[in-house]
């Protein structure tokens, strides 16, 4: 969910000049690093995995129980403090704290045997 969160933010961001340059460093043959002139794009299957993998997280918020869900999306998506949070939902801090805890534990359990059905349905070499 983490990544699904960083991945948004980036294409909100508007680009300067020169952004995609940066990260993008590759140690040359004297051990200096050197600036490749084009970004690295992913492979397609890269693409598709992380596609299904942002779509899966989304399912599963969705599926969390309402309270869960609510805090969830204003602390990971939405990145507010849990003051923050707190306030928006009219409950203590100590609430919010544990709605989030049990939250992210569901929804990483909920993950978890998604991807281990996916696993049980591909057979044992992935096939």
């Amino acid at each position: 969910m983490k990544n699904a969160h960083i991945d948004r933010e980036r294409r909100r961001r508007v680009r300067q000049p020169g952004d995609h340059w940066k990260g993008q460093q590759e140690l040359g043959e004297e051990g200096t690093k050197e600036v490749l002139p084009y970004p690295v794009p992913l492979n397609p299957e890269e693409l598709l995995l992380r596609r299904l993998s942002i779509e899966e997280v989304r399912e599963a918020i969705r599926r969390l129980p309402c309270m869960l869900r609510e805090v969830v999306k204003l602390r990971d998506i939405q990145g507010l403090s849990y003051q923050k949070i707190a306030e928006v939902i009219d409950k203590p801090i100590g609430t919010v704290m544990s709605r989030l805890y049990r939250g992210r534990n569901l929804l990483r359990s909920m993950l978890q045997e998604s991807s281990g059905e996916e696993v049980k349905s591909r057979g044992a070499y992935g096939v």
